[in-house]
């Protein structure tokens, strides 16, 4: 787990659920990654415990995890299932038992823990100011990248920014040199910081890099592609919007050696339509193509922003998760922008205006030399704003502008990054509601009732705890004791669940017993029986009646 906190968040981390009218600054969440999940005991395993003390609300998230198209063509990097990224859910810390935290409501989701889950707590105030800028830790890969509060009141008087903190931009790992008389057109290169290589790295998406295909102008998913020999630009990362196309090498002579560099990083990929019961970070930026070592970097994307406020004096200040501008580039490729990142914001009353930015990164600028203008960056795509429906909030979800070379003020055919996309209504934070059930114990017993025969009847049993199993037993009286009832009989129905129906008694039945096992799903090794019930089965009425018939009088007799 990542620890940074402002001097004054440290109380409420530690001490206290929520508090006072508190001033904060910096960074006031903590984080943690999810190493296990264990959805029967609704348990989370997690690299540490500290900032989650019983009753800490968090934000449940995974990270990445989708499955892309892999071909060496227009399609690499198309994302064909999202599965579980994106989901995410607030809960709460029941109890902690060393790094295994219980939670207080059952998941709603169902997490892969091998795809980046992880917490961040969220954090309850009654007045909160910020007074210098609230800021998310940087994502490393594992845990950070959001900002997440609820106040009763909020006061700006600076920022809260999740800007930068999404997705990494790529770096310039690769060291290819130019091999002038080959188009380098592949969508994927390894990376080889030894020798040779022939692209720039790709951006850091919804999906994990693949092994060999590091590099080169195929975008991965939201991640932008990277620029292909020789020093072309990478692409802008995407979100909600496509990130932008980085800027060709171009060459404003004639050369036996062109040099070439006319294909640059592909913008990262724009989602597909996707739920309210999802949130990303915005994609990471391609690096430039690096022959003099001198390329620059794509640039990181927007982070999450969650608030949750019930009154709000904005004082015109901003809430933002804007992808990063990417660096210039003196003598190689540029990288691409970042994309816009995410923004819940969740109001019930605004005192006075507020901007929520999540708008993508500017592509990096180039330079030129020795008759070429080198590959600028795409622009980042931008991210998506979710909000309650209030008229004083600006949102601006814009895809940023490309980079351009400084020399002919030209963008080199890079092109800027797609807008996001902005929703507003009455939204909620997924939250199943459903207490976890900590006990486990009979709360009724199965009662017995007198049954005529032929008729039907059935026996329940009221049981407390979590993902119980049940099994009806009987008991013939015949010495070979309690046995499990079976399906297959015609007699019986719902031996495997609380309730057993039995048809058609007769008398003959009258001496069994019947009893249910029920076992505790999460621990196979707990159970309970419950009391043991005979069956009580009489004779139905029998209807006898006789008549006699004496000229114009019927006599009847009941001998019922």
């Amino acid at each position: 787990m990542t620890k940074t906190f402002s001097l004054l968040s440290i109380l409420y981390c530690i001490a206290g659920i929520t508090t006072a009218q508190t001033t904060i600054s910096g960074i006031v969440n903590t984080y943690a990654r999810v190493t296990a999940i264990d959805t029967c005991s609704q348990t989370l395993t997690v690299s540490d415990t500290l900032g989650f003390p019983k009753g800490m609300k968090i934000i449940l998230v995974q990270m990445n995890g989708a499955t892309v198209n892999t071909s060496n063509d227009e399609h690499f990097g198309e994302i064909t299932d999202l599965g579980s990224c994106g989901l995410y859910e607030i809960n709460e810390v029941d109890s902690l038992s060393g790094n295994i935290i219980f939670l207080k409501y059952k998941m709603v989701g169902i997490y892969n823990t091998s795809n980046a889950v992880q917490i961040v707590n969220f954090p309850s105030f009654d007045d909160i100011t910020v007074r210098d800028t609230v800021k998310a830790l940087t994502w490393n890969g594992q845990t950070g990248g959001i900002v997440a509060f609820e106040a009763t009141t909020l006061t700006l008087f600076n920022p809260i920014s999740a800007s930068g903190s999404g997705f990494r931009g790529a770096d310039i790992k690769s060291y290819p040199d130019c091999r002038g008389l080959i188009d380098y057109t592949d969508y994927a290169y390894p990376l080889n910081t030894s020798s040779l290589s022939n692209g720039g790295m790709k951006g850091e998406s919804i999906t994990s890099i693949i092994a060999g295909e590091e590099c080169g102008k195929g975008a991965l998913a939201t991640g932008g592609g990277g620029g292909n020999n020789h020093k072309s630009g990478g692409g802008g990362g995407g979100h909600f919007g496509s990130g932008g196309l980085g800027g060709q090498n171009i060459y404003g002579g004639l050369s036996f050696f062109p040099c070439h560099g006319k294909n640059p990083g592909s913008g990262g990929r724009k989602l597909p339509n996707v739920g309210l019961d999802k949130i990303f970070f915005g994609g990471g930026g391609g690096a430039g193509h690096n022959r003099e070592q001198s390329a620059s970097n794509g640039a990181n994307g927007g982070g999450i922003v969650f608030l949750r406020i019930n009154t709000i004096n904005g004082n015109g200040n901003k809430i933002e998760a804007r992808g990063n501008n990417a660096p210039f580039a003196d003598g190689d490729g540029a990288g691409g922008a970042g994309a816009g990142g995410s923004i819940i914001f969740l109001t019930g009353k605004m005192n006075s205006s507020i901007t929520l930015d999540a708008r993508g990164g500017i592509g990096g600028n180039s330079a030129s030399g020795g008759g070429y203008a080198f590959g600028t960056g795409g622009g980042g795509g931008g991210g998506r704003i979710l909000s309650s429906n209030i008229s004083s909030i600006t949102r601006n979800v814009s895809g940023g502008n490309s980079g351009k070379n400084i020399s002919n003020n030209s963008s080199n055919n890079a092109t800027k990054g797609d807008d996001g996309i902005s929703v507003t209504a009455n939204l909620s934070l997924p939250n199943s509601g459903i207490v976890v059930e900590k006990n486990f114990s009979i709360i009724t017993q199965p009662t017995s009732t007198i049954v005529c025969t032929g008729k039907s009847t059935s026996l329940t049993v009221e049981a407390r705890g979590n993902n119980l199993k049940y099994q009806w037993q009987v008991n013939k009286n015949d010495g070979s004791g309690f046995k499990e009832i079976s399906i297959d009989s015609m007699l019986y129905k719902g031996d495997k669940t609380a309730t057993l129906y039995i048809k058609n008694l007769q008398t003959l039945y009258n001496p069994y017993l019947y009893r249910c096992l029920i076992i505790d799903g999460c621990n196979s090794n707990r159970s309970l029986t419950s009391n043991e019930i005979p069956l009580k089965i009489k004779i139905g009425p029998v209807a006898v009646f006789t008549s006699d018939i004496n000229y114009n009088t019927v006599s009847l007799s009941n001998g019922s």
